[in-house]
């Protein structure tokens, strides 16, 4: 795909010319405000990719989730955190996981109980990074799940489900309707031909065909309007001064007093936006005044995504001004022209839609195939010039007789081409995508005047610079706050360190709270539920230095979620084709099969337990180290000599703690230090070659050590440098690890400073089950009936733009319904469907 590339200030120059190198200026400053804005805010954007748009309770929603640069739609280079949550009709979350973007692809799955209550539920995805910007900008999509009971079967007809097809028109009764008018870029000028898009819907919200006819004063008829299957059109006027124009719908131009919905208020004066897209390789803009805005000075801004495309100095004594916009080289999606005033202060906007197909051909090497038998899928993928081209992919296959995929109405396409860009439900998104042809482009442009156009609010803010409130995350998070440990009210800066327990990985970090006591370890990536500990000392701001000071409180958290709301229940959502019953019905097959095939359990002997395994009072110390890696271990009770002594002084005496103790922090030259309270007492010792002294996991003071009766220990281990590293970065000498004892007996003890967190770790997609029968096996007896058939969410095309996919039918003779969506290596996102046949 050609990419544009313009000069935009040297591009304006060589069109209209600008009245001196100070005006010059003011736009470069412009456009590197808007560029700057974009870099601070490095947007993101997430699309969900279920199997099926409809489950049963019980089944799984197998997914994948592509996250992107908002403004590219190209990898992602700020989170790799990613929420994924099912929540119920009432905005409560049922099912969250938390997902590690590795590619910026990842997969996962909620399995349904069976107990789950019918109703419509919501998929919403997000990164913490993404809730800056408002929750219009996390993705959502609307999922129904279905109840049954296999002894109370639905008795369904084809009469009780079947839809009347032959036309799609409501019957126009009594029903209340709403019919508006949007002047093309909202203002509708005396004596200038304009562009007026109309919507109408029905009580429900949802847009139907119409007729209508448009009067003037007197009730003199200026044209015939018709809307398309959604209720959108549009028509051309060129307004007189002071006149009020108004519509009337067709079927009630025989009332005495007809529902009046009126046009736009004319103007006097004011600013217009044109567009025309016809031709689809060049738009024509034009810009009208019927004041001074022309003759003042204006500037046009073309942007897509954020990004700036073309700037252009609109100015001049005319009152109107025309030029062609070439699309050469644009992405796919939502494009705006935003007129600015000579101060750089947004006017008006009109939105346009730029789209050209990617060409994406399925193939299967049969039409038709037999059960259980293989089949090879082939994809090839062209972008809009005809060139072969890379991608990011992924496919779904079900049951075309069961799952009714017309229920489907968000894609990749309509998510991430405008859902985010217009405001307001877009009805059927997939209405404007599926048989592309002269007469969607025209219904996209109407959709851009009624939904697109909003007053200007983008540019408001291309001067803030307040630190957003959530951050990104390259990994999981622990979020916290230190308090004084006698007044939670009292914030306290202090030095956090951090360290997993048990982990198979290293995971250790330190940092300093800010001056409220917050802080966040982030960028820690872990697929095992582990438990962290954390200790903290005061900070010493000013100067600049850690305390011994362990009078503080640790309070933890995660990322918590967005807040959710109720679900407005969309009633006229229907299941055609008597799809919901065959749904049923295949359910309670497959559960039927599952209770005949899998109950074939073994019954095992009778085993008689004639003692318990006796646990090791050491295995305690060896899920925090490997006991090759202990210098020595002091069992207490065999230590007749300890009785009755502080822990501090029996670790000052004994031979093996004290030469450790002694070598490593009182000598002259190690750059260690020992503070002594002023009865000669040590209380601390620190320094470069310190050795820390832990308990149960936890590193504790000297104080702590004197409170503290050697009674109350099991055993203590001195372990190397290697394990010492686990606890603290200062351990270059190794640990003196203390381990209480275990048992009822165990006095009661405190550690200051100290807490711990046990975080699940990301979560591992599931593997889609898909039988090979190349080779027989036993379990093969089984019947295969699968509603989705596959599942693959990691579809690679390369840069020959082909991929090949391999699978086996089931016993089913049915007709398959084949989805692939995706995003190429140009950042533009495709869909294509495909059908074969199983006999």
């Amino acid at each position: 795909m050609k990419k544009l590339a313009v000069t935009i200030v040297t591009l304006s120059a060589l069109i209209w010319g600008f009245s001196s190198f100070q005006e010059v200026s003011s736009i470069e400053q412009l456009i590197e405000k808007i560029n700057n804005k974009q870099k601070r805010e490095a947007k993101e954007t997430i699309y969900i990719h279920t199997d099926k748009p409809y489950y049963m309770a019980g089944e799984t929603i197998w997914f994948k989730a592509y996250l992107r640069n908002y403004q590219s739609l190209k990898d992602n280079q700020v989170s790799k955190t990613i929420y994924v949550e099912l929540l119920d009709e009432t905005g409560e979350i049922v099912e969250k996981e938390m997902l590690y973007a590795k590619g910026q692809n990842v997969h996962g799955d909620f399995k349904l109980s069976t107990e789950m209550a019918a109703g419509e539920y919501r998929i919403r995805a997000y990164t913490n990074w993404m809730r800056n910007f408002g929750k219009e900008y996390l993705f959502e999509e609307r999922v129904n799940v279905f109840q049954i009971n296999p002894d109370e079967r639905r008795k369904v007809t084809d009469s009780d489900v079947a839809v009347d097809e032959s036309n799609n028109q409501m019957a126009m009764s009594e029903e209340q309707y709403d019919l508006q008018f949007f002047a093309e870029s909202g203002h509708l000028l005396a004596s200038i031909p304009s562009r007026i898009g109309f919507k109408l819907v029905n009580s429900a919200g949802k847009g139907q065909p119409f007729s209508a006819t448009v009067f003037a004063s007197e009730n003199k008829e200026i044209t015939k309007i018709q809307g398309n299957e959604k209720g959108m059109g549009s028509l051309f006027i060129a307004p007189f001064p002071n006149e009020k124009y108004y519509a009337v719908l067709d079927k009630d131009l025989g009332k005495v007093n007809p529902q009046k919905y009126y046009l736009p208020v004319v103007e006097s004066q004011g600013v217009s936006l044109k567009l025309s897209t016809s031709n689809a390789n060049k738009w024509m803009v034009q810009v009208i005044a019927t004041d001074d805005h022309l003759k003042e000075g204006m500037y046009l801004l073309a942007t897509q995504r954020g990004k700036v495309l073309y700037m252009w100095n609109c100015k001049g004594e005319r009152p109107s001004l025309r030029f062609a916009f070439p699309t050469d080289g644009l992405n796919n999606g939502v494009v705006k022209f935003t007129l600015l005033d000579k101060d750089h202060q947004p006017i008006l906007e009109r939105n346009a839609f730029r789209y050209l197909e990617e060409k994406v051909a399925l193939t299967s090497d049969k039409d038709k195939y037999k059960k259980r038998e293989k089949v090879a899928l082939s994809i090839l993928l062209k972008d809009d010039q005809g060139n072969n081209v890379a991608a990011d992919a992924s496919m779904s296959i079900v049951d075309d007789h069961i799952v009714d995929m017309d229920r489907k109405k968000n894609t990749i396409l309509s998510e991430l081409l405008f859902s985010k860009e217009i405001k307001g439900n877009i009805e059927d998104p997939m209405f404007y995508f599926n048989n592309f042809d002269v007469a969607k482009i025209e219904a996209l442009d109407n959709l851009m005047l009624t939904q697109g156009y909003e007053k200007v609010v983008w540019m408001d803010d291309l001067n803030d610079t307040i630190p957003p409130v959530f951050i990104p995350e390259f990994g999981a998070s622990i979020l916290g706050q230190t308090t004084s440990l006698w007044n939670k009210d009292k914030t306290r800066m202090s030095e956090i360190t951090m360290a997993a327990i048990g982990s198979k990985q290293f995971i250790a970090e330190e940092v300093v709270t800010d001056e409220n006591g917050k802080f966040a370890f982030t960028g820690m990536v872990f697929f095992d539920t582990t438990e962290f500990v954390f200790q903290a000392k005061k900070y010493n701001n000013k100067k600049k230095k850690t305390t011994e000071n362990r009078n503080v409180d640790i309070s933890l958290y995660g990322i918590d979620s967005p807040k959710g709301f109720p679900i407005i229940t969309d009633e006229n959502e229907d299941v055609k084709h008597n799809s919901l019953a065959a749904f049923e019905k295949e359910i309670l097959e497959i559960e039927k099969i599952n209770r005949a095939f899998d109950s074939k359990t073994i019954i095992l002997d009778e085993i008689e337990i004639v003692d318990e395994k006796i646990e090791d009072e050491f295995d305690r110390a060896g899920k925090l180290h490997s006991s090759g890696s202990v210098r020595s271990r002091l069992v207490m009770d065999s230590l007749n000599y300890a009785a009755g002594m502080d822990v501090w002084s029996f670790l000052q005496t004994d031979p093996k703690t004290a030469q450790v103790l002694r070598r490593n922090s009182f000598g002259s030259n190690t750059g260690s230090s020992v503070t002594v309270d002023e009865e000669g007492n040590v209380t601390s010792f620190s320094g470069e070659e310190s050795v820390p002294v832990i308990l149960d996991g936890f590193e504790v003071d000297i104080d702590f050590l004197r409170s503290m009766q050697t009674s109350e220990l099991s055993f203590i281990e001195v372990l190397d440098a290697s394990e010492g590293s686990l606890y603290m970065s200062n351990a270059i000498n190794g640990v003196i690890a203390l381990y209480s004892r275990d048992g009822s007996d165990q006095p009661n003890y405190v550690v200051y400073g100290i807490n711990s967190f046990k975080h699940p770790g990301f979560y591992v997609g599931k593997e889609f089950y898909s039988p090979k029968y190349d080779v027989p096996k036993e379990e093969h007896i089984k019947p295969d009936h699968r509603i989705t058939l596959l599942w693959e969410p990691y579809v690679t095309i390369d840069s020959t733009g082909t991929a090949n996919i391999e699978f086996y039918t089931d016993d089913k003779s049915t007709r398959y319904h084949v989805e692939v969506e995706g995003i190429d290596s140009n950042g533009e996102p495709f869909y294509s469907t495909y059908q074969f046949d199983n006999n």
